[in-house]
């Protein structure tokens, strides 16, 4: 569904007149702009192509959003619902309710996986047109990737066929923050026992990088971290202001779990088709997220 959406033609920027937070208004302008009819026509053919009424799920999930982030600035950051709406509900099977504690972090990480082609195109990587979920966990971003990488003529799955190259996106977060874009959605996964620990981000948002840090598996020769890998993740342990006591060894402000994906390493838990283990791994970091103005 969300494939669908981003292959719809259009560029433009969220209504200023509700605070950036009008998407649905957005989209909607984004139909007429080129002429009366013809863009909505166009637009309910992309995501209905399948005789499914996509359009109506894709303008109901983008004005839920909205009317979350609207009730979040409208709130104080202790009193938004945080916590909840990053919990699981009661599992079944294990009849165990998975929940965040009392208090959630000020701050954390998110981790976005795309599965890519050879080459990268970084000024269309920066803006986005549909919603944008991310992870908390680099866990998360390893079972979805695995998932569209099993889906049959996929469009994700072809890409990952055919190159065998991940794009990730790290991005921190000030969940404090009155202009943080991210909500969390888990809780509204339904009762599973692999969490995604979900966050989405509005559609249109445009991601500002870290323009002088990356890494890629290139930099983990024989799983080795290099010398240029050493020091991205120090740059960036000091710039993002990330935990230091133990930077002496690689890779400590960042979750092992990430550093295995770049090391080409099995991703655990994640069953990802035999044939596309290890694929090649890119990531860039995201210094801010935010609507255009």
């Amino acid at each position: 569904m969300l494939e669908r959406l981003r292959s719809v033609g259009h560029d433009v920027g969220a209504d200023g007149d509700e605070g950036g937070l009008n998407f649905v208004g957005a989209l909607l302008s984004a139909a007429m702009d080129d002429g009366e009819g013809d863009q909505v026509r166009l637009m309910r053919e992309a995501l209905d192509g399948s005789g499914l009424p996509y359009s109506y799920l894709v303008f109901a999930v983008t004005a839920a959003l909205q009317t979350l982030l609207w009730a979040r600035r409208s709130m104080s950051a202790a009193a938004f619902p945080l916590a909840f709406l990053a919990s699981s509900p009661l599992s079944r099977a294990t009849e165990e309710v998975r929940q965040e504690g009392p208090t959630f972090p000020e701050e954390e990480l998110l981790f976005r996986g795309i599965w890519v082609g050879g080459q990268i195109d970084y000024g269309r990587a920066c803006l986005q047109r549909s919603f944008q979920s991310f992870s908390r966990s680099p866990e998360g971003v390893a079972r979805v990737l695995a998932f569209h990488a099993r889906v049959t003529d996929g469009a994700a799955s072809m890409l990952a066929e055919r190159h065998g190259h991940v794009l990730i996106y790290v991005a921190r977060v000030r969940w404090v923050e009155e202009e943080c874009l991210a909500i969390p959605v888990q809780v509204f996964d339904g009762p599973v026992d692999h969490r995604e620990m979900e966050v989405l981000f509005p559609p249109f948002v445009r991601y500002e990088l870290e323009d002088d840090l990356r890494l890629s598996s290139a930099d983990f020769p024989r799983g080795a971290a290099s010398a240029a890998a050493r020091a991205c993740i120090d740059e960036l342990a000091r710039r993002w202001e990330l935990p230091t006591q133990r930077l002496g060894e690689v890779g400590a402000p960042l979750p092992g779990a990430l550093l295995a994906m770049l090391r080409r390493e099995a991703w655990i838990g994640a069953n990802l088709p035999h044939r596309l283990l290890g694929p090649f791994v890119s990531i860039r970091f995201v210094r801010r997220v935010e609507l255009p103005a």
